[in-house]
């Protein structure tokens, strides 16, 4: 019989994480996440929220939250097309953003 349910495996310790373990998750990991995924890299925000997201319990708007954030701590430099920075309290679809260290 088919199954449609999605159950990743935790990798830390191999067990199946439960719908509610995934939406439990901080946003402290989704940082943790983008600073080990991309460092180094520059990407626009739009492209790092279509190709991170998949599969993960994360909405826009969490993202645009932690970047803040990050942003905010010095983490990472964000501009928009016209080469400005994120207004404070902010974070639009059009930012450019660089993290920093190297992969």
């Amino acid at each position: 019989m088919a199954s449609f349910e999605y159950n990743p495996v935790d990798i830390s310790g191999g067990k199946q994480l439960s719908l509610l373990d995934l939406l439990a998750r901080p946003l402290e990991d989704l940082e943790n996440m983008l600073l080990q995924e991309y460092a180094g890299r520059t990407i626009d925000f739009m492209n790092l929220y279509e190709q991170h997201s998949v599969d993960k319990p994360y909405i826009k708007k969490n993202y645009k939250d932690v970047l803040r954030g990050m942003y905010e701590q010095s983490k990472i430099t964000a501009l928009n097309e016209k080469g400005k920075p994120p207004r404070k309290g902010t974070f639009a679809n059009g930012m450019r953003i660089t993290f920093g260290g190297s992969k």
